[in-house]
């Protein structure tokens, strides 16, 4: 299958990339204490769950409601620049 993509899709692409890459700065400016635990624990254990990682987000004062898939983060992402997954 041949894929084309606009002008149209690439400028809202380079949106979606430029949203995100500020929503991480963003994040990481405001998390580095939490963030830096987790690596901690990581460079002792090598490894920690989903559950772990909440633990000590938790402990750090962030809040998760429940734990959503990166798919479903995207394909949420997509709906907001209208767009949809493409399924094959």
């Amino acid at each position: 299958t041949t894929v084309t993509m606009t002008p149209a899709d690439e400028q809202k692409i380079r949106e979606l990339l430029d949203k995100s890459r500020d929503r991480c700065k963003f994040l990481v400016d405001v998390h580095t204490a939490a963030i830096l635990d987790i690596t901690r624990s990581l460079l002792a254990t090598s490894s920690l769950t989903g559950d772990e990682v909440m633990e000590i987000c938790q402990k750090h004062g962030i809040e998760i409601e429940s734990r959503v898939s990166r798919r479903e983060i995207f394909a949420r992402l997509l709906g907001e620049h209208g767009m949809e997954m493409i399924e094959e």
